[in-house]
C-alpha cells in the first residue's frame, strides 16, 4: 500500500485544510529565527536585512498624538473613559 494513500485515510483532513497552516508556521518560525540571527549578529551588514520590515513599519504606524497618549494613560490607570 502506497504511503500516500495511507496516510490520506488516517489523515482526517484534507491538505487544502493542513497546507497553509504549516506554511504559515514554518514561514514563521523561520523568519523569527532570521530576527534572532541578526539582532546578535556582530557584523554591521546583517542588518540591512532588518529594513524592509522597518521601512513596512514606518508607513503603517503613527506617533500618537499628545492627547491621545495621555487620555489612554487616564484609561488604563485610573479606569475611566475620556
Amino acid at each position: 500500500m502506497p504511503v500516500t494513500l495511507l496516510a490520506d485515510r488516517l489523515w482526517p483532513f484534507a491538505p487544502a485544510l493542513w497546507t497553509p497552516v504549516v506554511l504559515a508556521m514554518l514561514s514563521l518560525g523561520l523568519t523569527m529565527e532570521l530576527w534572532r540571527v541578526v539582532q546578535s549578529s556582530t557584523v554591521p551588514m546583517a542588518r540591512i536585512f532588518l529594513y524592509p520590515g522597518l521601512g513596512l513599519q514606518r508607513l503603517t504606524t503613527r506617533e500618537p498624538t499628545i492627547d491621545e497618549a495621555v487620555a489612554s494613560v487616564l484609561r488604563r490607570e485610573l479606569d475611566v473613559t475620556v
